[in-house]
């Protein structure tokens, strides 16, 4: 019992000290992801096609955490039952999204409660938001 009780406030004070000293960079924070209906999807989309970004060639993508969470959130969601997703850019006329969408044999999985957006800001094709300095992308 009296190991419990010291292993208890010795977790406890190894615990404080870590929450209290972590820089800001490394702490989680609840990401915000909007649901999307099918027409919502397609607006965005629309919206962001009007004006796509620019790129002559692709190296890559570079895939933001929060997007990276949300996909193995998704994935839970749909037990399994899809192939993979997709990645469509858009935009809502003030900020840049990316819309996440479920694959189910090779298409689209277009059910509302299964398409998401949240903001691309590290999230995008390369040399756009790639490192040019990176010793896997240098000949």
């Amino acid at each position: 019992m009296i190991v419990f009780v010291i292993g208890s406030i010795v977790g406890g004070a190894f615990t404080s000290i870590f929450l209290c000293h972590c820089p800001d960079k490394l702490v989680a924070y609840p990401p915000t992801y909007e649901k999307l209906t099918v027409k919502k999807a397609n607006d965005l989309f629309r919206s962001y096609y009007i004006n796509p970004m620019s790129v002559t060639a692709m190296k890559g993508f570079s895939l933001s955490r929060d997007c990276f969470q949300k996909i193995k959130d998704l994935d839970a969601d749909m037990h399994g039952n899809c192939d993979g997703y997709r990645l469509y850019f858009g935009s809502d006329g003030t900020s840049d999204l990316i819309i996440i969408v479920p694959t189910v044999g090779g298409v689209d999985y277009t059910k509302d409660n299964f398409l998401f957006s949240l903001s691309r800001k590290a999230t995008g094709p390369c040399p756009n938001l790639c490192d040019e300095q990176s010793a896997v992308t240098k000949p």
